[in-house]
């Protein structure tokens, strides 16, 4: 790794918790104020995806949507609440949120809301293609490593939602960095070990391998699944 990586890397891990409590303090205000309802577990993991997407912001990292994508999404009954929570981290970190970055925002929160409510629902949300992929994944964990997430639903659609838009990324040849990736390697590598049986997977079906900086988005979702325990 570089020197200005190695800076990079330090300055994100920094960052990111120093970007939690602002990133807690905009959800709450904007729960209250339209008066939403999000369980404890789901505000937590939002304000982890939003944490992120400042650090990828700020490195000018970008997660790409197709423009239905984004019209689909900014017509979602949460794209305001959304708007809303962007604009006040807008102006506490001095950065603009891109369209497809609210867009993102406001079908995490959909989606994510029904998973809080009616958890099969969210199952639904996935294409068969995707869960199969999934399941793979968990058996596999499963025979390599005796890790036995096979029944963690909470997992298999995190994973899910983010999955589906990373294959279209991966497929269109338009991977994004991480700048959190080896302090994730250094910190839970077998976390990341485990992110990386989900990209063999992914291999055997499209030939094509995600960037460890990609992996390693993967792998926070098995530290978070991890620390649901």
């Amino acid at each position: 790794m570089t020197l200005s990586n190695q800076a990079l890397s330090s300055a994100a891990d920094k960052d990111l918790e120093l970007s939690k409590q602002a990133c807690q303090e905009a959800v709450n205000e904007v729960i209250q104020k339209n008066n939403l309802s999000l369980s404890t577990q789901f505000t937590q993991n939002l304000v982890v995806h939003l944490a992120i997407a400042i650090l990828r912001i700020k490195t000018n990292n970008y997660i790409p949507l197709s423009q239905g994508q984004i019209t689909s999404y900014k017509a979602n009954k949460n794209y305001d609440s959304a708007v809303e929570i962007c604009n006040i981290l807008s102006k506490e970190f001095n950065i603009e949120f891109p369209e497809s970055e609210l867009a993102l925002i406001s079908m995490y929160l959909s989606k994510n809301n029904v998973l809080d409510v009616e958890f099969n629902a969210g199952v639904n949300l996935l294409d068969d293609e995707i869960i199969e992929i999934l399941q793979n994944t968990l058996d596999s964990l499963f025979e390599q490593k005796g890790i036995d997430l096979r029944h963690n639903e909470k997992l298999l659609v995190s994973l899910g939602l983010h999955l589906t838009p990373a294959l279209d990324r991966l497929l269109e040849d338009s991977q994004i960095e991480n700048p959190l990736t080896e302090k994730i390697k250094e910190r839970h590598p077998k976390e990341f070990a485990m992110a990386e049986i989900l990209n063999d997977a992914i291999e055997t079906i499209y030939h094509k391998r995600f960037t460890e900086d990609e992996v390693a988005y993967f792998a926070l979702h098995f530290i978070v699944s991890a620390r649901q325990k």
